[in-house]
């Protein structure tokens, strides 16, 4: 949650504590900024209909100040076998305290999502102006793969993972799957169903010292993608 500052006091105490507690340079999980609102959408692991195998939800964009300046929305993922460690994961991170909840997902190997040729920090960089955010991993019959902020299709969503043959749904007809060993994955043995879990999250950067900021995290649910990928 975004902690407006009551006076200028209060925000070099608030800015001066981050500073001690972790180093000049060094992310930090901190309320800050308000998380990334649901659109009301959210995709569970066992959605049939593929049309809804999609993440969607707004941006919550403030103006920056004079030391904090808000960089925008990162969206977080990792891919699964077993479903129903998901819902283990979903849970324990809605276990935690608020400041938490991103250093959770990142110590069991979250990844941020990329997109296609290039690797962008954050993935949705601030206009200034809350937007709605849809990606789709995975094409079908009409609906291509993509991410698209407001009404603009920025470009594909790509893995974050050294060595990934399998991007997504890529539709190639190729044979390749996530593999045990790939750092976006928890993968015990090739699967005809994956199942990618994601979470996005607010960020902002103090300009003084580059310690960044990170809201509590969304849950966007959960996107089945089957084998052959070319049926997607």
């Amino acid at each position: 949650m975004f902690h407006k500052c009551v006076c200028c006091v209060f925000a070099t105490v608030m800015l001066v504590i981050a500073v001690v507690g972790t180093g000049c340079g060094v992310d930090t999980v901190d309320e800050y900024f308000d998380p990334p609102k649901s659109d009301g959408h959210i995709v569970h692991w066992n959605t049939a209909d593929r049309i809804q195998h999609y993440y969607s939800f707004y941006t919550t964009e403030v103006n920056s100040g004079s030391e904090v300046v808000f960089l925008g929305t990162d969206v977080y993922y990792k891919i699964y076998t077993n479903a129903s460690s998901i819902d283990s994961i979903t849970n324990s991170v809605s276990a935690q305290s608020e400041n938490a909840q991103l250093s959770y997902l990142k110590g069991r190997g979250y990844k941020t999502l990329l997109l296609q040729g290039t690797t962008p920090f954050p993935l949705i960089k601030s206009t200034g102006s809350n937007r709605r955010v849809e990606i789709r991993l995975a094409s079908y019959s009409l609906y291509e793969r993509k991410v698209k902020i407001g009404s603009s299709e920025v470009g594909i969503p790509w893995r974050n993972s050294v060595n990934a043959g399998f991007q997504f749904g890529s539709g190639s007809g190729a044979d390749v799957r996530p593999a045990n060993g790939d750092t976006d994955c928890s993968v015990a043995s090739s699967a005809d169903t994956y199942y990618v879990d994601a979470y996005a999250v607010s960020i902002g950067r103090n300009t003084s010292d580059s310690t960044t900021y990170y809201s509590s995290v969304l849950h966007l649910g959960v996107i089945p993608i089957s084998y052959p990928w070319t049926l997607n």
